[in-house]
């Protein structure tokens, strides 16, 4: 276990760069369009609840990280048997990823360069990161400002190309449909998030995990909407034609004659936001196998975890329309991680606590009462 701690500002950069590592792929939905704001929306109020669970799973038990609790939950076996799942979803989480990574530099920039020398040099250093320690992470998720300058600065530079009748006309979409897309929201990219549990125990205990979620939560939804928002306003029903529409957004952007070519700092959130991404998710997968093994040490699997990740990404979809045909269908695969097994969990620790809290009561009573004459 590691005695580094995370401050709570720091925590809640981790979790806003790792929600918003899925913004390359995540910042349009051709099935709603222009109403996507609103499936955002919708999908922030739906995780409220999981938050709740996170929160008091915490609360139950303090300084325990997620493998941790489904130890004390449902005894070393059972929670082995969940961790090594937790494990597997965390190595194919990171090896997709690193799979769109490598195809975003492939197909924007670089078309020459192979994917497998893109992800290659993304694993190395997300392995570097990692053998350094968890507060590694928290320190590279300092550059959130940075994500944020660069979003609200295309935004507010890209008004003159703008035409906000594009959002009209609101809830154009039928409300299942919204409610679809806020469902596959709620899972990809916020449910994911239930792998960041794995840094919970070094963090300060003193910190409120519930406000620490929520504020990441309301920033994220903030900076999703502000991204929406100026894909559809500049590209139109054109939106839903690319599969990388923020780069596309940001390309026709210009200031004057002189300046233009701003789609590179698109790259450079996708490089900042998805580096915090894939760490946390090598951190998860590498603290995992060390918790089944009981070595004290996670930094004996992090280079098996990284070859692994490298190795099944270049298993994975051949072509983007094959990934992105298969969004919905991963949606649901990632249900049992990310609902209901934390869900199973809360349950399980709440029967403990009142199990507990009534033995003591017992106890405690059998102890005060008078003695017979």
């Amino acid at each position: 276990m590691s005695n580094q701690k995370i401050t709570r500002k720091q925590m809640q950069s981790i979790l806003f760069m790792f929600w918003t590592g899925s913004l390359v792929v995540a910042a349009s939905n051709k099935e709603v369009k222009q109403d996507y704001w609103i499936c955002l929306l919708i999908s922030a109020l739906l995780f409220l609840p999981i938050i709740c669970i996170y929160d008091r799973l915490i609360k139950l038990y303090p300084g325990k990280n997620l493998f941790e609790i489904n130890d004390a939950v449902f005894g070393k076996l059972v929670g082995h048997i969940i961790t090594a799942i937790y494990i597997m979803y965390a190595i194919l989480l990171a090896s997709q990823l690193t799979k769109i990574f490598a195809v975003f530099i492939r197909v924007v920039n670089m078309a020459e360069t192979p994917e497998l020398i893109t992800a290659a040099f993304m694993v190395l250093v997300g392995a570097l990161v990692v053998t350094r320690g968890p507060e590694n992470i928290a320190r590279l998720a300092k550059y959130t400002w940075l994500v944020i300058v660069i979003i609200l600065f295309t935004f507010f530079a890209g008004f003159k190309d703008m035409e906000f009748s594009n959002m009209l006309p609101v809830m154009n979409s039928d409300f299942p449909t919204i409610l679809k897309v806020s469902a596959i929201g709620l899972i990809l990219p916020l449910g994911e998030s239930v792998l960041c549990l794995t840094l919970i125990s070094n963090i300060r205990p003193e910190e409120n995990i519930k406000k620490i979620f929520l504020k990441a939560l309301v920033f994220n939804t903030i900076i999703y909407i502000i991204v929406a928002i100026r894909n559809v306003a500049i590209l139109g029903p054109s939106t839903n034609m690319y599969y990388f529409p923020s780069y596309e957004a940001v390309s026709i952007i210009s200031l004057k004659e002189f300046f233009s070519r701003f789609e590179v700092l698109i790259g450079i959130n996708l490089m900042l936001n998805g580096s915090i991404k894939f760490c946390v998710c090598l951190y998860a997968s590498s603290l995992g196998l060390s918790h089944i093994f009981k070595l004290p040490n996670y930094k004996a699997f992090t280079a098996s975890c990284a070859i692994l990740i490298i190795t099944l990404m270049q298993l994975l979809y051949q072509d983007l329309q094959q990934f992105f045909n298969f969004i919905p269908y991963g949606a649901i695969s990632s249900v049992p991680y990310e609902i209901i097994l934390p869900i199973a969990t809360w349950i399980g620790a709440e029967i403990r606590a009142r199990m507990s809290s009534g033995t003591k009561s017992s106890k405690t009573s059998t102890n005060n009462s008078p003695e017979k004459t």
